[in-house]
């Protein structure tokens, strides 16, 4: 279970650092050349690091050790190097958890306030450079604008995050967290792929800076299809939560288009 719980981990803070891209794709300055690039060259780096680091971890613990082991990396680096090993790696391990979340912070503020803007949450989540709307800066004299603000943080955004974050973590189990959001994120991967995948066949015609070879997102449709399903079957209870949110979800978009709708 100890091995399970650390590769699963580690799949999440890879997915995490390489599907973040596409969420920050409008702060690039060319998205069709850079992201493919970064995409193509970022991934299998680090898949291959992935896969020899795992196998190390089989190579140094003895596989009785693996099964009951919760931090692995550490107890395999204490049984090559010792004690200093085992902190010097456990060092290594936190800076890893705060990169990755460093850029999963920057990708939710993005998301709210993308959310913001199309009206699926209060509009105040959508500032940028301000917390308030009353507190912009006063429009300048000559020309009746008012002056860029002095930073773009997503403030409101962040702090809508950290509040969220942190109810998760105070109020849940660490395995529950990871379980529920693998079922979670690889659900909404595998319907926006798809998605995407039937795009390609009703508007062929459509406008698309990027366009892999349709083999990749079909593969990736059906491993994530896998995960999601793999997961349900090993924890259904999980799945059924994850599918009463996402029911509350459903009916707060239909609910807030229906008011988008009236307003117009």
């Amino acid at each position: 279970m100890g091995q399970g719980v650390h590769l699963c981990a580690t799949c999440c803070i890879f997915t995490l650092t390489s599907e973040q891209a596409n969420y920050v794709a409008a702060e690039l300055q060319n998205p069709a050349k850079q992201l493919p690039l970064a995409i193509n060259t970022a991934v299998p780096l680090a898949a291959a690091c992935y896969v020899l680091t795992n196998a190390a971890y089989y190579i140094l613990v003895p596989w009785k050790v693996v099964g009951t082991t919760d931090a692995i990396a550490v107890t395999a680096m204490s049984r090559l190097l010792g004690k200093p090993g085992a902190l010097t790696m456990a060092a290594l391990i936190i800076a890893v958890v705060a990169g990755a979340m460093n850029g999963n912070i920057f990708v939710i503020g993005r998301l709210i306030v993308a959310a913001a803007h199309k009206g699926y949450l209060p509009a105040a989540f959508g500032y940028i450079g301000h917390m308030r709307e009353a507190s912009r800066p006063a429009a300048d004299a000559a020309d009746g604008q008012a002056p860029p603000p002095s930073f773009n943080a997503p403030l409101n955004a962040y702090l809508l995050g950290f509040a969220l974050t942190s109810l998760y973590i105070l109020t849940c189990p660490f395995r529950f967290l990871l379980t529920y959001d693998g079922i979670a994120e690889y659900s909404f991967f595998f319907l926006a792929v798809l998605g995407a995948l039937v795009l390609r066949v009703r508007e062929p015609r459509m406008h698309r800076p990027y366009r892999p070879v349709v083999l990749a997102p079909a593969v990736f449709v059906l491993v994530c299809g896998g995960v999601v399903v793999r997961g349900a079957i090993f924890e259904p209870w999980k799945a059924g939560i994850f599918l009463v949110v996402l029911a509350v979800g459903l009916i707060g978009y239909w609910g807030a288009a229906l008011v988008r709708r009236r307003r117009e």
